[in-house]
């Protein structure tokens, strides 16, 4: 394959012409070809204030598998974006950066390789209507007997993995460490928001040196495209590319973000609650009052008990005078939770308890929530289903209750939207319409309330008896916006306030 042609460069130009008119690109760039780098890199110039992106127009023999010759201008097209997703996302401060990276002797490979996971994750959900799709160029799948730990992550990055592994790639489920990598590839994609934090991934690499402690810059020469395409601009901003041998170990750091499970730490999934187990049994025990059969089974009714809901009314909630029997006086019930995943979870901020002295996050107050559910599941109280949904639809699907601790974990905001109304939605094929409106009667939408889709259609949720309540914690009432959006809504600032409202509410309706 000779090098790019002036054809190929004419259409990355013009790709790249078209980013920047449509406000993709809003900063300064110039766009080179003859790059050190044999595929291409990217680095800011502080002084112009311009970023730089460069493409080697020997890149197609750098990275395609030998034999396979086909979608020369695809490919350079690819890495362009590869670098442009970079100039985005990939922090500005790379001297800093070489510092952290040498000072912890973690290998500045095995960053460039997270990192290039994290940034082609962040701008596939923005800016590509198709997968990535590099295993066009490469055969799959590799040769087990020589795949490593790191050869394992590149290989999940380049082979566009979603819920579930592609075909080509299910051999590698035989790989005795495939599990661990996977948990680290998972950790990474939770962090794929919008900022360009590449401090993100520093916990995550602490964890992965511990885990595989052999790796080393000197370890992962041929193991794949894209793992230095950063050394350039590390150089070019001034900081120095310290290579790590396998084995290496940095200074103990008495730091107690550097550990996992200590709370609030910088890769964002971790919890900023300090207990989440405890805090759970909390609100387990507030809700068990909603799901809680006291005597036999009771048939369903279409009249409402004339209990007159006191408490209710002297709070000033005319909505709801009169008590019903409980949910659970139908039969063990059915919980279908939908989790809303989009990046304004992970920064809207609620409380936990009323006197509002526990601040957190949104998504770290549904975890909670999710929890307690899993517990009353665990008890038999009821049966559920949590569903993670985000731009696409449905991210992730939860059983309750939940098993292994680690699953809490896909519970995180990170989408570039909610997608509840896909979740929803009876035309998708991927959608929980069916599932959802089979199973249950009342769908509840944990949310933060910052809803940009377009409001949901109820008609077809309704046709099938399917009633939506969306329940917010958020430090900001969002009641008026929830209403768009739902057949009943409960805003609260605090999960404790909203756990007694949510009881109050199950107890008081019939679905």
């Amino acid at each position: 394959m000779p090098l790019a042609t002036t054809k190929t460069r004419r259409a990355v130009d013009l790709h790249h012409i078209d980013f920047r008119t449509k406000g993709t690109l809003p900063e300064s760039y110039d766009l080179t070809w003859g790059a050190e780098s044999d595929t291409g890199c990217w680095r800011y110039d502080h002084t112009a204030k311009r970023h730089i992106i460069s493409l080697s127009p020997k890149a197609f023999d750098t990275i395609v598998d030998k034999g396979i010759t086909r979608g020369q201008t695809d490919l350079f097209k690819l890495i362009y974006e590869h670098e442009a997703s970079h100039s985005l996302y990939t922090t500005k401060d790379l001297k800093a950066l070489g510092v952290t990276l040498a000072s912890e002797k973690i290998p500045w490979r095995l960053m460039n390789l997270f990192e290039d996971v994290r940034i082609e994750r962040i701008w596939k959900n923005n800016h590509r209507d198709k997968p990535w799709r590099w295993t066009r160029w490469s055969k799959h799948p590799a040769d087990l007997a020589k795949m490593s730990p790191t050869m394992l992550m590149f290989r999940l990055k380049s082979g566009d993995v979603g819920r579930r592994l592609p075909k080509p790639l299910m051999a590698y489920y035989a790989l005795p460490y495939f599990k661990r990598v996977w948990d680290y590839f998972t950790r990474i994609a939770r962090v794929s928001n919008r900022k360009a934090d590449t401090a993100q991934l520093l916990p995550i690499l602490r964890d992965w040196m511990k885990e595989f402690p052999e790796t080393g810059d000197d370890t992962m020469e041929g193991e794949g495209l894209g793992l230095g395409d950063l050394a350039d601009a590390i150089k070019a901003d001034g900081g120095a590319v310290t290579g790590i041998k396998g084995g290496e170990k940095a200074a103990p750091v008495d730091d107690p973000a550097h550990s996992r499970g200590t709370g609030s730490s910088e890769d964002g999934h971790e919890s900023m609650i300090s207990d989440e187990p405890a805090q759970a049994r909390r609100v387990a025990k507030m809700l068990s009052t909603a799901f809680r059969a006291v005597g036999p089974t009771k048939a369903p009714s279409s009249n409402p008990a004339k209990r007159l809901n006191i408490k209710g009314i002297l709070r000033g909630d005319w909505s709801r005078p009169f008590i019903g029997p409980t949910i659970a006086d139908r039969g063990t019930p059915h919980i279908s939770l939908l989790f809303d995943g989009s990046g304004s979870m992970h920064a809207q901020k609620a409380f936990i308890d009323r006197e509002r002295r526990s601040m957190c996050r949104a998504d770290d107050a549904g975890r909670v929530l999710v929890r307690a559910l899993s517990d009353l599941a665990q008890k038999g109280h009821i049966t559920g289903k949590v569903y993670l949904t985000c731009y696409s639809g449905i991210a992730a699907t939860l059983d309750l209750p939940i098993r292994n601790p680690k699953h809490y974990e896909f519970l995180w905001g990170s989408s570039s939207s909610e997608g509840i109304g896909l979740a929803l939605d009876p035309r998708e094929s991927d959608s929980a319409f069916k599932e959802i409106t089979s199973k249950s009667k009342l769908a509840i939408v944990y949310t933060d309330g910052c809803i940009t889709d377009a409001p949901i259609n109820r008609v077809a949720l309704r046709a099938k008896g399917l009633y939506t309540v969306g329940v917010c914690c958020s430090s900001s009432d969002r009641t008026v916006a929830l209403k768009k959006h739902f057949d009943s809504v409960i805003s609260r600032d605090s999960l404790f306030g909203l756990s007694d409202a949510l009881v109050r509410f199950l107890r008081s309706r019939k679905f």
